[in-house]
């Protein structure tokens, strides 16, 4: 009988080591991108009820929308929201945090969206972001109508 041994080469354990390094890799990279990607669906999932809730009220979860941001409460405005319907334009802009986003509400109406003296139509645009500086996450546009006394 011949004294053969049947083992693997240096060179064929190296193979192996990095194909299954590449697996492994391939893997962790894989299930990184979905984390990522899982991570982004709930943010657009729950910022959308956060930008609606903003669009319907300016002042949301009680905070008050004062000039400057003079209350300290993260939510500030660049002008009074008081007397609207007696200026013949506007544009405001409304911004801070909410439910953990960073929201920037823009409202804008001219003087041919008056209707009548007592009610007049405005664009809103309600932009969600991560951050103060974060990426942007959602954001929407609707017409509102702006009704009653100094609203």
């Amino acid at each position: 009988m011949s004294n053969l041994r049947r083992a693997f080469t240096f060179i064929e354990l190296l193979a192996v080591m990095l194909v299954m390094a590449l697996g492994f890799g391939a893997v962790i990279g894989l299930v990184s991108y979905g984390v990522r990607l899982s991570g982004e669906a709930q943010a657009a999932l729950s910022a959308m009820p956060t930008a609606i809730s903003v669009l319907e009220d300016p002042e949301p979860l009680g905070r008050s929308a004062d000039v400057g941001d003079a209350d300290g409460d993260e939510w500030g405005s660049d002008a009074p929201l008081s007397g609207l319907l007696g200026r013949p334009s506007y544009t405001i802009t409304v911004r801070g945090a909410v439910n953990g986003y960073w929201v920037k509400r823009i409202e804008s109406s001219t003087a041919a969206d008056r209707i009548g003296s007592a009610a007049r139509s405005a664009t809103v645009t309600v932009e969600v972001y991560w951050g103060p500086k974060g990426s942007y996450v959602t954001g929407l546009r609707r017409r509102i109508v702006r009704r009653g006394p100094n609203t």
